[in-house]
């Protein structure tokens, strides 16, 4: 393209910047039991986690089936106490985060704040404002209730029922297509 061929006068080609005034708003506060719900509904995009917890449960296999049957003796109650643990290692995890998360939004009144706009999601508390554009975010999907936001090895999990109509979550649905996180269902 030539220079006099540029659109705008002063030979710069005009930038599309996407909007960040907020499409949809969001307040939300998760229970004990929504934060563990949440944590068993983002896991099985959690590759790692579930790579990590199958150890474990191997683990906790051997120490309780295979040791006995090689060592010729039933499994002492040590055995059982860190066979069963292994195993549950997971769910242990992920009751752990979400008891540690609960705790920690209850210092400062356990509400959250979600804007989404053109521009990505912008997630504040009375102490935290962070701001994630679409393009940092890997995927976004629909599970166990939940609208799940992940970027990098999180997610955000926002609760189906605090969106205030079905429009706004159409339109966060909408949003999210736009930059090419299509796992939404219609």
């Amino acid at each position: 393209m030539t220079p006099d061929a540029l659109p705008s006068g002063n030979g710069v080609m005009p930038v599309y910047t996407p909007s960040t005034e907020p499409v949809v708003r969001l307040e939300v506060r998760l229970s004990f039991f929504d934060r563990l719900r949440a944590g068993f509904a983002a896991l099985p995009n959690q590759t790692k986690s579930l790579r990590f917890g199958a150890v474990f449960a191997a683990l906790g296999l051997c120490v309780l089936v295979l040791f006995p049957a090689v060592m010729h003796k039933p499994p002492s109650w040590i055995d059982w106490l860190v066979g069963l643990y292994l195993l549950g290692f997971l769910p242990i995890a992920v009751a752990s985060g979400a008891w540690t998360g609960y705790r920690a939004a209850r210092s400062y009144g356990g509400r959250f704040s979600y804007e989404f706009s053109e521009a990505g999601l912008r997630v504040f508390t009375p102490k935290v404002d962070r701001k994630h554009a679409w393009r940092g975010m890997t995927r976004v999907r629909e599970r166990g209730g939940f609208l799940l936001v992940y970027f990098g090895g999180c997610a955000y999990a926002l609760p189906l029922r605090d969106f205030p109509d079905a429009h706004a979550l159409q339109e966060t649905r909408r949003l999210a297509q736009v930059v090419g996180t299509d796992q939404l269902p219609a």
